[in-house]
């Protein structure tokens, strides 16, 4: 079955690359993922770490939701093509940058304190070794800014390379994500910054593999800092003992982190939960989003309390988008689901071709896209607030705002 799943992808990879001339698109990005866990999994960590196989069964799930992604994005390109051919002329996005540089650095270095001031915030209120995932209230929302804003920010210093002062801010808000320890935000928000990077600069093919391997070599070195490097810091001391158990402890939570979503949906894909249980998980963002407007309270978890098995001795409560919205929603609202949010992302994908415009948000869906495999990232407000925060960036940076 993994032969026959390779084939398909291989094939259907090659049509897109014959329409975009890029494997920068979301269906090569996600496909492509799944392809090499599936592999790694099933041929190397089944037999290292006793992780159980991805099911024939589950594959073709898989593929059956990779197929509407496909198709979508085959569809948008017959669209675009009736209103002009493809193109992409990334002097106009630069110019764009450059005209509304003062705009872009006052919201990026507001965003900068902020994020300082959350940070502080939280290490009052939860402590230094317990940050990961508790950064809280309006100063955490205004710091996304910062975030987003990193590979603009890239863009102008590259181009102003003497003033020093943005590549300290650029480090400064990297600096911030690693503190937190949010793996998943340090990762998409690196795939953001490699992507808008490759595509602002017109990269080719060869280097956009390369990025590739830098990319796993990016998430392999988050683990390292988080579970080798940090502790020494907060150990206050160095130990050859503790360091090594880090460092065997951290290379086996690599491929748990990375595979485990990928195996747990075996169970995802087969167990349903109730509608009125799990429909509102897919809606977590936009009704707590309500909720917190008229102090309902209340708010939704996205997160599933019960564990499936990955081995036998660890389990996971994550399974990708595709599994976890027929987990939560069944098939038919899942491929609703899946469709809409795909449609999305195409059409800002297919703008950017066409027309030069929003780089920045699909660079962003692109990352956001090839983490998909990890979990339901369009129910995590992190996420979400974070496209609709780029969204309006990139139409006020068409619009004449003067600060």
């Amino acid at each position: 079955m993994i032969g026959f799943y390779a084939i398909v992808i291989v094939l259907s990879n090659w049509l897109q690359y014959k329409m975009f001339k890029t494997f920068l698109n979301p269906y090569a990005l996600i496909s492509f993922v799944y392809l090499f866990l599936i592999i790694i999994n099933n041929y190397i960590a089944v037999n290292l770490y006793g992780f159980y196989k991805v099911e024939d069964i589950t594959i073709l799930y898989l593929l059956f939701f990779l197929f509407i992604v496909f198709l979508i994005g085959i569809l948008f390109y017959i669209f675009s093509k009736k209103s002009g051919t493809i193109r992409l002329d990334t002097r106009e996005y630069k110019l764009l940058i450059s005209n509304r540089k003062r705009l872009i650095l006052v919201l990026f270095y507001i965003g900068l304190i902020a994020k300082y001031v959350s940070l502080f915030q939280t290490i009052r209120t939860y402590g230094l070794d317990n940050l990961k995932g508790n950064a809280y209230g309006i100063f955490a929302h205004i710091g996304s800014f910062a975030t987003i804003l990193l590979p603009f920010v890239l863009i102008i210093y590259l181009q102003n390379k003497w003033k020093l002062y943005h590549l300290f801010g650029f480090i400064l808000v990297l600096t911030n994500i690693l503190i937190f320890g949010g793996k998943y935000v340090i990762l998409i928000t690196m795939v953001h910054i490699i992507v808008f990077y490759a595509l602002i600069n017109k990269v080719p093919t060869k280097k956009i593999i390369k990025y590739g391997f830098l990319i796993v070599l990016l998430s392999f070195s988050v683990f390292i800092v988080n579970y080798v490097i940090r502790p020494i810091f907060e150990m206050g001391y160095y130990n050859n003992n503790i360091i090594a158990g880090n460092l065997k402890f951290a290379f086996k939570h690599f491929f748990y982190y990375l595979l485990s979503p990928v195996i747990a949906m075996n169970d995802y894909f087969v167990n349903i939960l109730d509608s009125s249980q799990g429909i509102p998980i897919l809606f977590t963002v936009p009704i707590n989003i309500f909720k917190a407007i008229f102090r309902l309270g209340n708010y939704i978890m996205p997160i599933y309390s019960e564990t499936v098995p990955i081995s036998y001795d660890l389990g996971t409560n994550v399974a990708g988008l595709f599994s976890e919205a027929v987990h939560t929603g069944g098939w038919v609202i899942a491929i609703v689901y899946v469709s809409s949010f795909f449609s999305f992302v195409y059409y800002f994908y297919l703008k950017m071709l066409n027309y030069s415009r929003n780089i920045s948000l699909v660079s962003y869906l692109l990352g956001v896209v090839m983490f998909l495999f990890f979990c339901n990232f369009i129910t995590v407000s992190g996420v979400f607030l974070n496209i609709i925060y780029l969204t309006f960036i990139e139409i006020m940076l068409r619009k004449k705002i003067i600060i």
